[in-house]
């Protein structure tokens, strides 16, 4: 998935409420161990990218996800009381930095992370997460094949092609257009986006006039 096309996720502080309490019922399944005396801690990581040109990205998801452990700590869990600690790390939207962040998670013994914001930084961090059975939950990459199969990954939003049968049903069920112009921006992740509606129309015998690709200039 291309940065560019990612969809800005500030989630409603309704919505983060709603799963972050969703969160900590999975948290709850877990074998927390609580001496007395000490604090009780449970660590979330937050793993988003948080630098360059798409940092706007992981600024929204840490304003959200500061609020809900603002708002719900602490929890109480087997009859004890546990803060929620939020740990901030900036994967920088590469798959490879990905990779070490979530390795500096489960060495940080975080119960749980929420991320990545890309298809690729997801991809490369569940087999980590995976191996301590640690739940990656991402409110943003929506690519199909991300998961690989792993129990512990978990997604807020729908997957690519569940997006585009929406919308393709959309289209031929609700505006029900006399024309239809189908137009991607050259790049892999638009014309796939492209191929598979016209898969779509295709099979539901819809009818398009033309497709064209228009290249993607930042400076228009």
């Amino acid at each position: 998935m291309y940065k560019k096309h990612n969809t800005i996720f500030f989630m409603p502080q309704r919505v983060i409420f709603l799963f972050f309490s969703l969160l900590l019922v999975f948290l709850m399944l877990f074998n927390f161990s609580a001496c007395e005396g000490q604090e009780k801690v449970i660590k979330i990581g937050n793993q988003a990218v948080l630098s360059g040109d798409d940092k706007f990205y992981g600024d929204d998801q840490l304003i959200s996800l500061s609020m809900a452990a603002s708002e719900l700590s602490p929890v109480r869990i087997g009859g004890f009381d546990y803060r929620i600690d939020l740990i901030t790390k900036d994967d920088e939207g590469n798959a490879e930095k990905a990779f070490l962040i979530a390795q500096e998670f489960v060495a940080e013994n975080a119960a749980a992370v929420i991320g990545s914001t890309f298809n690729g930084t997801t991809q490369s961090s569940i087999p980590v997460y995976s191996e301590l059975n640690i739940p990656l939950i991402t409110p943003s990459a929506p690519g199909e094949d991300i998961s690989g199969g792993y129990q512990n990954f978990y997604r807020m939003i729908i997957n690519n092609s569940q997006k585009i049968e929406n919308i393709a049903g959309f289209l031929s069920d609700e505006i029900k257009p006399e024309k239809l112009i189908l137009i991607d921006n050259g790049e892999d992740y638009s014309v796939k986006q492209i191929d598979y509606i016209i898969e779509i129309f295709e099979n539901r015998k819809i009818s398009y006039n033309k497709r064209y690709s228009v290249k993607y200039d930042t400076e228009e």
